[in-house]
């Protein structure tokens, strides 16, 4: 964000000449492990890189929950203080930032939960993308961040997805370590995951939206 790049999230993964049958079993059986998944908490980091120079912002530091089938919600962190939140659920999605006072909702999530597609499983990533291995040479010139012995998955939508050309998911072994957003004009948002949690006890009033008293309030 600037609110989209908020929840604008991030994926990556090797080149490969395996055959199409051979790299949908394997790509299946990376993402089974979240085919069950009823929560997940998180630590990130997000940093956004312009296409056009190159140019790396300072990392924003933040947590991430989700419960199944659709709840998320992005807590961004300025020191020890909230900056913004973003809610998401089957009814929309919610902005709060804390340094101009406002609130931002918007009916219907559109395609705000595509981003962490991922954690819902294979049945729902082969709904709205094509897979196949990532080129992960290409994928660190053109400025995404691969460590060594991370492979990366390159997610291509089936169908036009608003500010999303490609998703790439970076795995180290079957976790996912971070998602990779690549926009339409090829700029680069990346979430960096740690101290993942899977399948925490969480109840539903984490993600329930507020809003703070004396904020000012629109819709998108």
């Amino acid at each position: 964000m600037s609110y989209p790049r908020t929840i604008l999230a991030f994926l990556i993964v090797l080149l490969g000449v395996l055959p199409v049958a051979e790299l949908s079993a394997q790509s299946d059986d990376l993402f089974l492990n979240f085919e069950a998944l009823k929560s997940f908490k998180a630590d990130f980091t997000q940093v956004f890189t312009a296409k056009l120079t190159k140019k790396k912002s300072d990392p924003e530091i933040g947590v991430i929950y989700y419960k199944a089938p659709s709840f998320m919600r992005f807590d961004y962190l300025k020191g020890q203080g909230l900056d913004r939140q973003t809610f998401i659920s089957d009814e929309g999605v919610s902005f709060i930032n804390y340094e101009k006072k406002t609130v931002m909702t918007k009916k219907g999530q559109g395609d705000y939960g595509d981003y962490l597609v991922f954690l819902k499983g294979v049945a729902e990533i082969k709904k709205k993308f094509s897979v196949k291995k990532g080129d992960v040479a290409l994928s660190r010139k053109a400025g995404i961040a691969v460590d060594e012995g991370q492979s990366l998955f390159k997610l291509t939508p089936l169908k036009k997805i608003q500010n999303l050309r490609y998703l790439f998911l970076v795995l180290q072994g079957k976790e996912v370590r971070s998602v990779a957003v690549i926009d339409e004009i090829g700029n680069i948002n990346q979430l960096f995951f740690k101290s993942v949690q899977y399948d925490p006890k969480m109840e539903s009033s984490v993600f329930t939206f507020t809003a703070p008293i004396g904020f000012e309030q629109s819709q998108l």
